[in-house]
């Protein structure tokens, strides 16, 4: 997997957990601002380096990134976690769920944060399954189990 796609799968993979999935997985900060920044940054990433996006691939980033930017501020307010439970929320669950099958990213397996040292906290890559191959996403290296 490509850096891009690293990012991307796990900032998709995130924005499409339940609410409380969501806040519990993300740890200390702002999961609204978390969440908006990360995918915002993974999107960017792989617009400007992935040339093979498909049309219908690029039209759910953009679907994404347009229901972000027609949000109203009470919609991401800061350490106000039940924000995730407003209905644009909903919609951007659906979306980045329809997006990661668009990507061929199943059974994409999310970690919580972890405190690497004292206030120093770490998110490690998801893994996902992709075309009959487990990808981990650990760390910027890519593992491959070929048996599964």
């Amino acid at each position: 997997m490509e850096p891009w796609q690293r990012l991307l799968c796990d900032a998709l993979a995130v924005l499409a957990l339940p609410p409380d999935e969501q806040v519990r997985i993300n740890g200390p900060g702002c999961v609204a601002c978390d969440l908006l920044n990360d995918f915002d940054h993974a999107r960017l990433v792989a617009i400007d380096n992935a040339q093979e996006l498909t049309d219908g691939q690029r039209e759910l980033l953009d679907r994404i990134d347009g229901a972000m930017r027609g949000m109203h501020q009470q919609d991401y307010e800061c350490f106000n976690n039940d924000v995730v439970r407003r209905p644009v929320w909903q919609e951007l669950r659906e979306v980045a769920a329809e997006a990661l099958r668009a990507f061929g990213w199943q059974r994409v397996e999310v970690r919580p944060f972890v405190e690497v040292e004292p206030g120093i906290w770490h998110r490690p890559h998801a893994e996902a399954e992709q075309s009959g191959q487990l990808h981990a996403l650990k760390a910027g290296a890519l593992y491959c189990n070929s048996e599964m």
